[in-house]
């Protein structure tokens, strides 16, 4: 919380000093002035009480992780802050998802299995045992409705703006290399294909504003 302070005072202020827990310093000159007023944006990770509670007091967004499944990290929010608090934050957070795109839906489809068993091996909350099939294969399932997007540009598209509209965000991160899940071939063509047939049309994309029951589905 004092490295805030002090980060935030340097951006506005131009010159800082601090005595608070370990950022002791006299008064300092701090530059350039940034670019984007009053600062840069700051966005907040983590589900403690102590993080959420501090990213509720200072209005600051949040970046919701890709694990675990966002319904989880939400539940966190709901229950230090309160239900209508916590859809009060939704607009201005960032979700993420793992994006598998292909020419066709085959081939998206292809990448995610590729990747899956990367994915579910690094898992720390609610592990998989990768030797089970139907395991595997519900986690799978799983991993598509709450955490992919997976499909042709057009498809990725409509999946993106389904969760805009759903949820009410307009931020979202998408993990291309499935966190090392996918060779670098793969990556590379994922995001050539991405940017260069999808990712115009997401800029026209526009998030709902008070869609409740949506994003209350979440919470």
């Amino acid at each position: 919380m004092a490295g805030y302070d002090v980060l935030t005072r340097a951006w506005t202020e131009g010159r800082v000093a601090s005595n608070d827990g370990p950022w002791q310093f006299s008064e300092t000159e701090v530059g350039p002035t940034p670019l984007q007023q009053p600062h840069p944006p700051i966005y907040v990770a983590g589900t403690s009480e102590e993080t959420v509670r501090f990213a509720v007091e200072r209005r600051l967004p949040h970046l919701f992780s890709l694990e675990p499944p966002e319904d989880r990290q939400f539940q966190r929010w709901r229950e230090v802050v309160g239900m209508d608090q916590a859809l009060a934050e939704l607009d201005r957070s960032s979700l993420a998802r793992y994006l598998f795109i292909g020419r066709t839906t085959e081939e998206a489809h292809e990448r995610l299995d590729r990747a899956l068993l990367t994915i579910l091996r690094r898992r720390r909350s609610q592990p998989v045992d990768v030797t089970d099939r139907e395991a595997v294969a519900r986690a799978r399932s799983a991993l598509i409705a709450q955490q992919a997007i997976v499909g042709t540009p057009d498809q990725c598209v409509d999946q993106i703006e389904n969760i805009a509209r759903e949820i009410g965000t307009g931020h979202l991160r998408l993990t291309i290399n499935a966190l090392g899940g996918l060779n670098s071939a793969d990556t590379l063509e994922q995001l050539e294909l991405f940017g260069r047939v999808a990712l115009a049309y997401c800029r026209n994309i526009v998030p709902s504003t008070g869609n409740v029951a949506g994003a209350a589905n979440l919470l």
